[in-house]
């Protein structure tokens, strides 16, 4: 699914901004959900640097948390 490990610090791209976080995407085309960071002070198409909290392979689903 990646190449990165739970920890690994990495930049992302926001493609939506929700009530609760944003949605990002990693360098490798990796989708991840985005918490931490106030929705209201994230906008599209911005890069944020992130850390990996959780990485589920089966349901293909990556976390990050604002470093």
């Amino acid at each position: 699914m990646t190449s990165h490990e739970v920890g690994d610090l990495v930049e992302a791209r926001i493609t939506k901004v929700l009530p609760f976080g944003a949605l990002v995407e990693l360098d490798d085309g990796v989708s991840g959900l985005l918490t931490g960071a106030d929705p209201a002070t994230l906008r599209v198409g911005e890069q944020v640097s992130a850390r990996i909290s959780t990485i589920d392979a089966e349901r293909q689903r990556t976390a990050l948390v604002t470093a």
